[in-house]
Parts: structure tokens; C-alpha cells; sequence
């Protein structure tokens, strides 16, 4: 983000984009090395839909981790919409020859490029459940994790200069406000502990079960809409609609469990 603002900063706005430009076509045309599909499966990765029902497994073994993704999204739409507003950087295909790179998907020619939403999405959902996982990496092992899925961050980020909708320093710039945002999300999990403990009670269980319940039926809805990107959608709707049973499933011993609480209770 300091970055842009620096480019931005010179009274010439079109210098950002400019100056990377040859990074943009070199790493576009290089990663189209590999089908245009890989591309766009990977990319639908960063819609927080899809990311929420994906990681909704985390409800079963660690519902804060889940919590803390759910809680930096309106962070992260916040760091994401005031940035696109306040810089207005135009898209790659608003200022270059369509045939002089690949295109993946829609043609997106608005003046919203920095930073890449997805870019914050994907940071800041891996960010929130590591921070609440591993909060303070010190083994190996833990260390190897942190870093592995901070490679795979960046590897499904950087699909959105494969797929042509952003220029490479947006993806920086999204890195950054999705690492703030994560942060945010996991400290919040921390400060208010009431709001995502109720999960583990059964009215708790049933509305977090039919929130993911929502999000994967939307999901499966576009699938069978013709949604070219079908595969990833079936993957993610049918993810989140397997937690969603199990959660449902297990309301009736829950709720069997809090009664004979209760009673036992002088």
C-alpha cells in the first residue's frame, strides 16, 4: 500500500501502472503456461463465499478460527472499498490492448484496481485462522504450516494477474490490508469471546449452521446456473452443506445434554 501511495504521490497517478506494466504482460504470459480453466477455479478461491464454506470445517474443530475469518470480512470489505475509492487505479484491460494479454473470465475495464479484493480476502481469511491456530509459531512444524499456507495465499493471488484483472503491485497492496484484517478478525475473537462461544450452545449451533447453510445453497444455485466455474462452486457449496447437517445433526443430543444440565442444577 505504501507502495502506491508513493507512485501516486507524485501528482501523476497513470505512473503506477505504467512502471509495472512489463511486469503485468511478463507474469501474465508466463502463467499462461497453464490452462486458462486452472486459472479460473483458482481465483474463484478468493470469494469470500466460497472461502467461508471451505473453511466452515474449522466449526467442527475449531469454531474460533471460523469465527475469526467470519469477523475480518467487514474489515477487509472496508480496507478493500475505501481503498478502491480513494485511489481509483484503472484496470489492466482499461489501459491495454486487449490482444497484447490474456484475459480470463469477464473484461474488467473499471477504475477500482488497487488493491485486489480477492488478494485481501484470501489473506485475510488465512491470517484470522492462523493467528487463532498458531498463534505464536515456534517449532518446525509450526513454522512449515505459517509458511505453507501463506505460499498458497500467494499462489491463488496471484491468479488475478493470470486471469488479467490486476496489476501486480495490487496484489501487494491486498496482501497487506488482508494480513491487517486477519489481525483484526482474530484479536476480535479474543476481545469478545461471548459472541463465538455461543456456537458451542444448540440456539449457537443452529444459527452459525444456517449461515453456512445459506452460503452453500447460494453457491450450489450458481453451480447449476451454468457458472462456469461450476466445479469449485459444487466443491465449496457441498463442503459448507456437510458441516451445516453435522452441526444440525448433533442439535438433538445437545440439546438433550443442556436439559439434563439444567435439571441437575440445585
Amino acid at each position: 500500500m505504501l507502495l502506491a501511495v508513493a507512485w501516486l504521490g507524485n501528482g501523476r497517478p497513470d505512473s503506477y501502472w505504467t512502471i509495472q506494466s512489463d511486469w503485468f504482460l511478463a507474469a501474465n504470459h508466463a502463467f499462461g503456461a497453464l490452462p486458462a480453466g486452472f486459472w479460473s477455479h483458482l481465483t474463484l478461491l478468493g470469494d469470500g463465499a466460497v472461502l467461508l464454506c471451505l473453511g466452515s470445517v474449522l466449526l467442527l474443530w475449531r469454531p474460533q478460527a471460523w469465527a475469526a475469518m467470519l469477523a475480518s470480512a467487514p474489515v477487509a470489505a472496508l480496507i478493500s472499498s475505501t481503498a478502491k475509492h480513494l485511489f481509483a487505479i484503472p484496470r489492466p484491460a482499461a489501459v491495454l490492448d486487449h490482444e497484447a494479454f490474456t484475459i480470463i473470465g469477464p473484461t474488467l475495464t473499471a477504475h477500482n484496481s488497487l488493491p485486489s479484493g480477492h488478494t485481501i480476502t484470501v489473506f485475510a481469511g488465512a491470517i484470522a485462522a492462523l493467528a487463532v491456530l498458531i498463534p505464536s509459531p515456534r517449532s518446525s512444524r509450526q513454522l512449515g504450516v505459517v509458511l505453507a499456507v501463506v505460499v498458497i495465499a500467494t499462489i491463488l493471488c496471484a491468479s488475478r494477474v493470470a486471469v488479467g484483472a490486476h496489476w501486480p503491485l495490487d496484489l501487494v497492496a491486498g496482501a497487506a490490508g488482508g494480513w491487517i484484517a486477519g489481525l483484526a478478525g482474530a484479536a476480535l475473537t479474543r476481545r469478545y469471546r461471548g459472541w463465538w462461544q455461543f456456537t458451542k450452545q444448540s440456539k449457537g449451533r443452529y444459527v452459525m449452521a444456517t449461515l453456512v447453510l445459506i452460503l452453500s445453497i447460494w453457491l450450489l444455485n450458481r453451480a447449476v446456473s451454468g457458472d462456469p466455474d461450476a466445479l469449485t462452486l459444487w466443491l465449496s457449496g457441498l463442503t459448507g452443506l456437510a458441516v451445516a447437517g453435522n452441526a444440525l445433526a448433533s442439535l438433538p443430543t445437545l440439546l438433550r445434554h443442556t436439559e439434563r444440565t439444567g435439571s441437575q442444577r440445585p
